[in-house]
């Protein structure tokens, strides 16, 4: 009977020991958590920096919606190939293509 606590006793002082000879560093962790963490804030503000370079010289971003006045100009000054393209791949489409050659000639301005 005296035996089971002594083994008891026994088995519960060495899984400390065990657990503190696998050599767990907690401090390794901590510095590949900060690396990880300070590469994180380098890409936020490498992607910041690419939304203020991507404005054009009005301060307009190249990826903002275009305004009734772009669309309207463009459209007066290519009739002829939307009604084309409405025609051959339906609204949807021509209206798609309308909106990237706004864009790109109002970044051209």
């Amino acid at each position: 009977m005296r035996t089971i606590p002594l083994l008891i006793a026994a088995t519960s002082l060495a899984i400390p020991a065990v657990a503190g000879a696998q050599g767990v560093d907690y401090h390794k962790a901590q510095q590949a958590g900060k690396v990880w963490g300070d590469k994180l804030d380098e890409n936020n503000r490498q992607r910041a920096r690419a939304r203020q370079a991507s404005v054009n010289s009005e301060g307009v971003a190249y990826n903002a919606p275009i305004t009734a006045a772009d669309r309207d100009r463009f459209l007066a000054a290519n009739r002829a190939d939307y009604d084309r393209l409405l025609r051959s791949v339906g609204r949807k489409n021509a209206d798609k293509w309308l909106e990237i050659r706004a864009r790109q000639e109002r970044a051209k301005r």
